[in-house]
This record gives structure tokens, C-alpha cells and sequence, in this order.
């Protein structure tokens, strides 16, 4: 849905024409974009880790009015607020956020460990419940080799989890 129709979330945020920059002396006229186009601008920027004052003047740079800029860049970081807080699925934590709080990447590591070696206590425990019941009785036995093998995997990737 194009960012002009009215039943758009955005309708009415940003301005079809971007507004002439007086205090720009540039001679080649900058690429004008709009609408859906000058949202997802932000968004990259944004994703890209820019700050606010960074993106306003890339987009004073681009033909739009320094007193615009600043509201539709906060319109854009509330908007994505929104949209992470009403998405129903979960999120996992990038790679950098663990850069702010090791301890953090120390407990996921300790909780790693734990699942692993549950899993992998659980697969062993199994195995030999079926291996003593089949000697027994006679006939066949489980080898639970894929939770034993995953739990270990696991274990590993906690324990190397906890030590970074």
C-alpha cells in the first residue's frame, strides 16, 4: 500500500515534496526520494547506526528542510518501536548486543549448559534403561545416540558461551 493512500499507517508523515533547502549551495541537484522510499531511507540509516543528528543532515544534504527533518526521523523511531513491540514473534539478541552486558553472554552460556546436560543425562539414562531391560528379556535396545550427541553439542556451546 503506497504511503499516499489514507488507509496507510504512514499517511500524512512525510511530505510528498521534499521542502528547498536555502542553505544548501550545492550546484548538482541532489536525488530527491519520497514517500515509502524516504521511510525505508531512514530505517537503513538507522540500521546502519547512524545517529538522529547524522541522518537529518544526510537528509538536509538531500533537498529537504532543516526544521523537517528532525520530526520525521522520530517519527520513523517510533514507528519502529511500535512495530518491534507489536510483533508476535520473539526476538533473539544480535550478536552486539552481547558487546554491552558479558555477564549476559555468560548466563545464556551457563543455560546452554544446563539444557545440554539435561538432554544428554536424559538420551544416556534412556539408552541404558533399554539395554538392561533388553539383556533381560532378551531382544532389542535404544541407543538414544541423537539427545546424547545434541546434548553434548549443546554442553559445548555453553561452556564456550560462558568462557567469552
Amino acid at each position: 500500500m503506497p504511503a499516499d493512500d489514507p488507509r496507510h499507517p504512514d499517511y500524512g508523515a512525510f511530505s510528498a515534496e521534499p521542502f528547498p533547502n536555502v542553505q544548501s549551495s550545492n550546484s548538482v541537484a541532489p536525488k530527491v526520494i519520497r514517500g515509502d522510499e524516504l521511510y525505508y531511507h531512514v530505517v537503513n540509516c538507522l540500521a546502519r547506526g547512524l545517529t538522529k543528528a547524522e541522518i537529518c543532515q544526510e537528509l538536509i544534504a538531500m533537498g529537504y528542510a532543516a526544521q523537517e527533518t528532525g520530526p520525521w526521523v522520530d517519527k520513523v523511531i517510533e514507528l519502529q518501536r511500535e512495530k518491534r513491540a507489536n510483533d508476535p514473534l520473539p526476538r533473539f539478541p544480535a550478536a552486539s548486543e552481547y558487546d554491552y552486558d558479558p555477564g549476559q553472554r555468560a548466563s545464556d552460556g551457563r543455560r546452554h549448559m544446563w539444557i545440554g546436560a539435561i538432554v544428554c543425562v536424559i538420551g544416556i539414562f534412556l539408552t541404558f534403561a533399554t539395554y538392561s531391560s533388553a539383556r533381560e528379556s532378551g531382544g532389542t535396545y535404544y541407543v538414544f545416540h541423537g539427545a546424547i550427541v545434541c546434548g553434548a553439542l549443546q554442553f559445548v556451546i555453553g561452556f564456550w558461551r560462558s568462557l567469552q
